[in-house]
């Protein structure tokens, strides 16, 4: 357990090592080219060549498992179902007889894919197995196929196997919890944090990246674990099942979730309340506290989140209360553009009051999944923001930041430095590769991204109306090919925080997608034209907003499906990413250089005054139709025209 958890502390670090020195090859099935032994396997199991001999067939096992474990740990999902497609074909008489390693190699590999149904498949209601952790897989399993239980009966057999694993019995919980036997799980989460008391620590949203590890935990937390759990393990079970595309399954739980919430409500201490009020002047102690844990941080887009939830709470969807936003400083991503919502929030940069308020955001705590809607009902958070983005609009209410004039100055220069001329107008330009997070080739936001090729006639589009591009991002991006008025900022020495927060603050446009940057932007009230846009989030877009999306084939029926079809339940829910698309028959096709182009000079023609969006053009009306079941899907943004009528598909 010792090993395990030092290991579990350094799993980014694990991941990101994997990363470097694993490659991926998706598609070109030639898994571990460089390796002989691997190139051999592939090709005698492709052929369906018996591998007689026992030497032979474990060093191919060996050479499996070696490419598996390195792939698994550099996280790259699509690779790692191949391999196990290889090790279930190479051995499947031996995964038959449940032999040991070979059966748990495979099932750990459809495990971590979140391949859960896979397993379900493999394995009978009634099987017995024999080793803990297979026992384990299979619950779990079952856990996430709906079937709670059957996944009671193989967890029980693997606490009963090893009694010291404290994910079993908080997986016996969750179990217990999907039952409806909340008494039972209390018991399973209380013994879970007897072995393993860091574990108690509070849940609100993965993003958090929780260093659980190294948590230590308060006495009061403890003596109530069981019960505090609850609450934390009701939002684990719906953001497992949003991750697997069950929007109707997550509501159910998030539902559970608030009203769990409110059985647990407290007040905070007299303590922390007087140590806020000494933080902020303008902390109100006769208003309650809603807490905001520090996953509103880790992302430089979740940042951008804010400035939805202010407007929801000046629009009266949250109670008037004083807004406290825990901000570590380890776990913030952008320290500059946060220090703009200290004019919103209490923010806690302290790291004592931090880890002094962080449990009770069990009690108190907001999270960008869920709200309160009316009547009590649990709402999708984005769902609620968005409408609250249309409400904005509307009543014409302007956006919250504007950037500050140091920031400003600081802009200007480098716009020197980087040969822009004084009063040259400039267009932003952010293109999601997904380097920053180094997200493998295949891996599950891969749908997200784009290509930058396919934007270079675009950008000859503004540099030919006698703007400027300035290319957003970070030091992962590809290089732009040299183009006259085309700046890479993004691998530039002129790269800092400020400038970044200066070109999303002061572009004419930005051109962007379905990305954290994009929500950045949005704030300052610039704005965009979206393109290659894929999402099951609601969108939390602005009236200065164009946009097109990616369309999405259907891989069995041979057809691209409708904007009605793609944006209500089930399908929605798929578009969380790439491997549930896939598992359900769908792919995103990225949006073509020509419609990228004509996305751009459509959204010029706008801000030159030689255009105009047309509502009572017969296309948008169709779209308004097509989009009658959702019509906050897109928040307050407008459909790019031209698109739609060239890609009719999309609406009838």
């Amino acid at each position: 357990m010792a090993l395990f958890t030092w290991l579990f502390g350094k799993r980014h670090f694990i991941r990101r090592a994997a990363r470097r020195i694993v490659p991926s090859y998706l598609g070109t099935g030639k898994i571990g080219t460089n390796l002989g032994i691997v190139r051999l396997s592939y090709y005698l199991i492709a052929r369906r060549i018996p591998v007689v001999s026992g030497l032979s067939r474990r060093l191919v096992a060996i050479s499996l498992s070696s490419v598996l474990s390195m792939q698994l740990a550099a996280g790259n999902v699509a690779d790692a179902l191949v391999l196990a497609r290889l090790i279930n074909l190479a051995f499947r008489p031996l995964i038959r007889a449940r032999a040991f390693p070979i059966t748990i190699l495979y099932c750990q590999a459809l495990f971590h894919c979140r391949s859960y149904h896979r397993i379900v498949a493999e394995f009978a209601p009634d099987e017995d197995i024999k080793q803990q952790y297979l026992n384990y897989i299979v619950g779990v399993s079952y856990l996430y196929c709906g079937n709670p239980d059957v996944a009671v009966r193989f967890l029980n057999k693997a606490i009963g196997l090893n009694g010291q694993y404290s994910l079993g019995y908080r997986m016996l919980g969750r179990a217990h919890l999907m039952l409806g036997d909340e008494s039972t799980a209390a018991k399973c989460f209380t013994q879970a944090a007897v072995i393993a008391p860091n574990t108690v620590m509070a849940h609100q949203n993965y993003a958090g990246r929780y260093d659980i590890a190294n948590y230590k935990p308060k006495e009061w937390e403890l003596q109530q674990s069981g019960r505090l759990m609850i609450y934390d393990n009701y939002g684990q079970l719906a953001e497992d099942f949003f991750l697997l595309g069950k929007l109707d399954v997550s509501h159910r739980f998030y539902q559970k979730l608030l009203d769990y919430q409110r059985t647990l409500y407290a007040p905070l201490p007299a303590a922390l309340i007087e140590r806020l009020a000494a933080l902020d002047p303008r902390f109100d102690r006769a208003k309650p506290v809603r807490l905001m844990p520090y996953e509103w941080v880790t992302q430089f887009g979740h940042i951008g989140l804010l400035a939805s939830y202010i407007k929801m709470a000046k629009l009266g969807m949250y109670p008037d209360a004083n807004y406290v936003l825990l901000a570590p400083a380890k776990m913030v991503s952008g320290k500059v553009y946060l220090g703009y919502w200290d004019a919103y929030f209490t923010i806690v940069r302290d790291d004592d009051l931090v880890g002094e308020l962080f449990p009770f955001q069990r009690m108190i705590g907001d999270n960008f999944m869920v709200c309160d809607g009316t009547n009590g009902r649990a709402e999708f958070w984005t769902r609620m923001a968005a409408i609250a983005q249309i409400a904005w609009a509307n009543e014409g209410r302007p956006p919250l930041l504007t950037i500050a004039d140091s920031h400003r100055e600081i802009g200007r220069n480098a716009l020197r430095k980087l040969g822009v001329p004084d009063g040259a107008w400039y267009v932003g330009l952010h293109v999601r590769e997904g380097g920053y997070y180094s997200e493998p080739v295949g891996g599950m936001s891969t749908h997200r991204n784009a290509r930058i090729e396919d934007y270079i006639p675009a950008l000859k589009a503004v540099t030919a109306r006698g703007g400027y591009v300035i290319r957003l991002g970070d030091s992962t991006m590809r290089p732009l090919p040299k183009m006259p008025g085309v700046i890479d900022y993004a691998l530039s020495d002129s790269k800092s925080a400020e400038c970044d927060i200066f070109f999303c603050a002061t572009s004419r446009f930005v051109i962007g997608t379905t990305s954290g940057l994009t929500t950045a932007c949005l704030s300052f009230g610039t704005p965009t034209v979206l393109v290659n846009c894929i999402s099951n989030d609601w969108q939390l877009w602005t009236r200065d907003t164009d946009f097109i999306v990616k369309p999405v084939w259907d891989l069995r029926d041979k057809r691209y499906l409708t904007l009605a079809e793609t944006y209500r339940p089930p399908v929605q829910g798929y578009l969380i990413n790439s491997h549930v698309m896939r598992r359900h028959g769908l792919e995103s096709v990225a949006n073509s250089s020509a419609d990228i182009t004509e996305a751009v000079v459509y959204k010029l023609d706008l801000l030159d005054g030689i255009g105009r969006r047309d509502e009572d053009n017969e296309t948008m009306k169709l779209y308004r139709a097509a989009m009658a079941e959702n019509p906050m899907m897109f928040g307050a943004a407008s459909p790019v025209l031209p698109f739609l009528q060239e890609h009719s598909y999309l609406l009838n």
